[in-house]
C-alpha cells in the first residue's frame, strides 16, 4: 500500500528509502488501512483514516496518505474507496465529521461534501478540509478546545 503513493510523496527518494520512511512513520502506524483492491485482487486505491477526538466527546475521523496506483487512475477507485469509508464510518460509529488535509485541487474533494477550511500551518501549500453539517463545523471550529488535527 506504500508503493501506491511513491510517485507523488517519494520526494525524490529511491524506492528502499521512501519504503523504509513509510514503515518507521508514526502518522502510519497509528491510523486504519483502507485498501479497494482491482478485480485481479492488486491494491487499487488506498486510504488512512485516524480517530479524531473532538471537544464534544463526538466521533470525528481524518482521512489521509489517499492514493491510487498509477495503472488504475482515473478508473474511480479512490472515489469509491472515500466513500465506502465515510460510510462504514457514518452508519457503524455514527461520525458526523470528517477532515483531510488535501495536496490536489479541492474539487476532487468537494464532490464528497468536503470544503476548505484553512491553510495547513505545518505545509500551507496543503488545504486542511472537513465534511460536517455547516453549522456543526462552524460551531467546532469555534470552540476554544479545539485544535487543528495533527495526523498530517
Amino acid at each position: 500500500m506504500y508503493r501506491l503513493g511513491y510517485d507523488a510523496w517519494g520526494d525524490g527518494n529511491g524506492l528502499d528509502a521512501y519504503l523504509a520512511t513509510c514503515r518507521a512513520s508514526r502518522k502510519y502506524a497509528e491510523g486504519v488501512w483502507w485498501i479497494h483492491a482491482a478485480a485481479d485482487g492488486a491494491p487499487a486505491s488506498a486510504l488512512l483514516s485516524h480517530d479524531i477526538p473532538l471537544p464534544s466527546g463526538s466521533p470525528a475521523v481524518g482521512l489521509g496518505s489517499i492514493a491510487t496506483a498509477p495503472e488504475f487512475r482515473g478508473r474511480g477507485f479512490a472515489s469509491r474507496l472515500i466513500e465506502d469509508v465515510i460510510v462504514r464510518h457514518e452508519r457503524d460509529a455514527g461520525t458526523e465529521v470528517f477532515f483531510l488535509f488535501s495536496d490536489i485541487a479541492p474539487a476532487f474533494y468537494e464532490r464528497f461534501r468536503f470544503s476548505t477550511v484553512m491553510p495547513c500551518p505545518r505545509k500551507p501549500e496543503s488545504l486542511l478540509m472537513a465534511r460536517a453539517e455547516p453549522k456543526k463545523l462552524a460551531g467546532l471550529l469555534a470552540h476554544p478546545e479545539f485544535q487543528i488535527p495533527d495526523y498530517f
